[in-house]
């Protein structure tokens, strides 16, 4: 018993012991002697030189044969493989892209276009809603023509002669925090 082993019971020492005189009794003794001398003699030598048939010699130099010819022709079809699929791909992969179209902004392009009318530059409330901008925007006959900038700023486009006007208007809505004439561009 080792120091791992729980405490022995009382019960568990007396059922050891019937099992190790079972044992004793009802087990011959091993001899390893003996044992190990009728093994060797179980175990026939086997001749230095068989003799070997003729269909058994041609088996033998097949099996070889095909011990390292079979890994040679495998891997000769993988390259085989890969050298087909390089040369169905090469001319896909390497043919020039057709050239691209440039990026155009969803919002116009980047460089201005001139129109007729006249541009202002507002500043909506932080607590105007969406609707009520549409709305005034609508009255005044105005578009979105910009915006919102790094600034908040968007830029506006009225027609030429109720440009003052709508200039005044937006100065007075309580949606608009800020609006000037736009700088010409």
């Amino acid at each position: 018993m080792n120091s791992h082993d729980s405490p022995p019971l009382p019960s568990d020492d007396a059922l050891a012991q019937r099992l190790q005189t079972h044992w004793q009794a009802n087990t011959p003794p091993l001899n390893q002697d003996a044992a190990w001398h009728r093994l060797q003699a179980q175990l026939a030598p086997a001749p230095a030189h068989a003799p070997v048939r003729h269909g058994l010699r041609l088996m033998t130099r097949l099996a070889e044969w095909r011990s390292w010819w079979m890994p040679t022709l495998t891997f000769a079809t993988g390259g085989a493989c890969a050298a087909l699929v390089m040369a169905l791909l090469a001319p896909m992969t390497l043919a020039p892209s057709p050239p691209s179209t440039p990026f155009v902004a969803l919002s116009g392009p980047a460089t201005p276009v001139p129109t007729a009318g006249a541009r202002l530059q507002v500043a909506f409330a932080a607590d105007a809603r969406l609707a009520d901008i549409n709305a005034l925007l609508l009255q005044l006959d105005a578009s979105v023509v910009a915006g919102p900038s790094a600034l908040g700023l968007y830029t506006l486009q009225v027609a030429p002669d109720t440009a003052a006007q709508a200039l005044q208007r937006l100065q007075s809505s309580p949606l608009v925090d800020s609006a000037a004439q736009a700088p010409a561009m």
